[in-house]
């Protein structure tokens, strides 16, 4: 007996009160899905890590949602009509979908969703996404307190209109932040929806069975039984639980574990593997710093041994001069081989000691080292480590990589202003441009980086949901040109992001966004 079975089989007994059921039975099976994180929220409006949408996808179900295939298809909804301006959809809800508490699903839960989405109290993470809406953007910018143009028509119709034609609408309804919020329940939780198990209902594949975060993270999703849709879950259950990354891959290889991320460079053919890009690794140069000077600027970026980097990385990370992922899509292609890019300066070790030597004369007093700080596995510290060596070579300084404790203590950091060098990732968070060039802007929730520039700003406004194709791509150029051109954000190397599951299984199209995988979709090999 392997070691999943073995604590199936103990769970199986010592968990017999929270219906653990059918560890043995022909048909009827558990997944276990290891999680780097543990959920801070299950709140689909407020959710922003990948732990969180992983467990929001399995646990409730929005108007649209995404086949084995990766088609957008009907979720809760079971029919809609687009209006012959493509700026009013209308969605009629399927007939006996419920709730986990057995509640009918009704149009008010989606017209609530979309309101506290829009709530500029709420400071959702991904409000952006919602743009095209009818008055969205003004409401979550505090500019009006109505308008939203999402009404419901009776218990079972909802209406949402749009500013203009979104192409990538229908998708972005399969999003956390899309997914229906019951009122009289979220009133009820009185601050704690979605952080405590029994204030909190869901409509999807899966319902919560167990929640355990007092001593050591465990969560359980059971097969929702009254769920009446087109993705009935195949597993009778799906158990998560966190781990460290290091060591994933074998766990799996070895029939231990089903599936999680995983190091790339631990991988091997025993298991199925999705890769892709999700994260820019850039060097953070701090301009308040004592060497933020455009001399000093220029002359670190001009250390950088690009050949080096394209050599000698771990396979996790590929050297790119780019700073978007090929995952930010513009029309279902890479947003990145549809622009010029604008690209960091040149290796010149030269001309990067004479900038050091001409910034140190207008120091009092230099410091007598230079830390890069950085967060991450064995391939982040080798970046590091040969960005450090490039820089002590050519600019004849002492620089250390110094690693931190974790990536929040890092962003902590660099949000404090009190470091010189940082190493980070750049992730992208949706397959959208708008949200991607948001982390940069002045006004951004999730700018920690300390750049502002009306240009750069001006260039984003434009790059909008339902922006043109050319509009998108001019304005794009004039964000990145910008943001390289200020030389304190440099493109290092392109993290290459990897999901591995048993062979055991067949698992559906795998979206790098919105929740990477739908477990309801999973089948076990016959």
């Amino acid at each position: 007996m392997n070691f999943k079975k073995l604590i199936c089989f103990f769970i199986c007994i010592i968990l017999s009160l929270i219906c653990f059921t059918g560890c043995g039975d022909d048909g009827d099976y558990v997944l276990y899905f290891e999680l780097d994180s543990a959920p801070k929220t299950l709140d689909p409006q407020l959710a922003s890590s990948t732990s969180e949408e992983i467990l929001i996808k399995n646990l409730f179900e929005g108007l649209m949602r995404e086949n084995a295939k990766g088609e957008i298809v009907k979720g809760a909804a079971s029919d809609y009509t687009v209006s012959s301006d493509g700026k009013t959809y209308t969605f009629t809800l399927r007939e006996g979908a419920k709730w986990s508490d057995g509640q009918p699903l009704t149009a008010n839960d989606f017209v609530f969703a979309f309101e506290r989405a829009v709530n500029p109290k709420n400071k959702a993470p991904y409000v952006a996404s919602l743009y095209s809406i009818v008055g969205a953007k003004d409401i979550s910018e505090g500019k009006a307190t109505k308008g939203l143009g999402v009404t419901s028509l009776n218990d079972n119709a909802i209406t949402i209109e749009l500013d203009s034609p979104d192409p990538n609408f229908l998708r972005t309804l399969t999003t956390s932040i899309c997914m229906p919020c019951r009122k009289d329940v979220y009133n009820k939780a009185k601050g704690q929806y979605g952080i405590v198990l029994d204030r909190i209902v869901t409509n999807g594949s899966y319902k919560i069975r167990f929640w355990e975060k007092e001593e050591k993270f465990s969560f359980r999703i059971n097969k929702f039984a009254d769920y009446n849709g087109d993705f009935s879950a195949e597993a009778t259950a799906v158990i998560f639980n966190v781990g460290e990354s290091l060591g994933r891959a074998t766990k799996i290889d070895e029939d231990n574990l089903d599936m999680g991320f995983v190091n790339i460079s631990e991988t091997s053919d025993k298991s199925n593997l999705f890769t892709y890009e999700k994260s820019s690794y850039v060097l953070l140069i701090n301009k308040n710093s004592t060497l933020g000077s455009k001399n000093f600027r220029m002359a670190f970026a001009k250390s950088i041994h690009r050949n080096r980097l394209k050599n000698e990385l771990g396979k996790s990370l590929n050297e790119s001069a780019s700073l978007i992922p090929n995952t930010v899509l513009l029309n279902d292609t890479a947003l990145s081989s549809q622009i010029t890019n604008t690209v960091p300066p040149e290796y010149d070790p030269n001309e990067a000691h004479s900038l050091y030597i001409a910034g140190s004369k207008s120091v009092k007093q230099m410091p007598q080292k230079i830390d890069i700080l950085y967060f991450g596995n064995s391939d982040i510290e080798e970046l590091s480590l040969l960005v450090a060596e490039n820089m002590q070579q050519a600019l004849g300084a002492v620089v250390n990589a110094t690693p931190t404790n974790s990536q929040a203590e890092l962003d902590n950091i660099i949000s404090s202003g009190e470091y010189t060098l940082a190493i980070v990732p750049i992730t992208a968070t949706s397959n959208t441009p708008s949200q991607f060039f948001e982390a940069f802007t002045q006004d951004g929730n999730n700018n920690i980086f300390g750049f502002g520039d009306k240009k750069y700003d001006e260039a984003v406004s434009k790059i909008t949901p339902n922006a043109d194709e050319n509009t998108v791509i001019n304005a794009s150029e004039t964000a990145i040109k910008t943001l390289i051109s200020d030389i304190s954000i440099i493109p290092l190397a392109m993290h290459l992001e990897a999901f591995a599951y048993s062979k055991e299984f067949t698992c559906p199209t795998i979206s790098p966004f919105g929740g990477v995988i739908d477990l309801a979709l999973v089948r076990k090999n016959k």
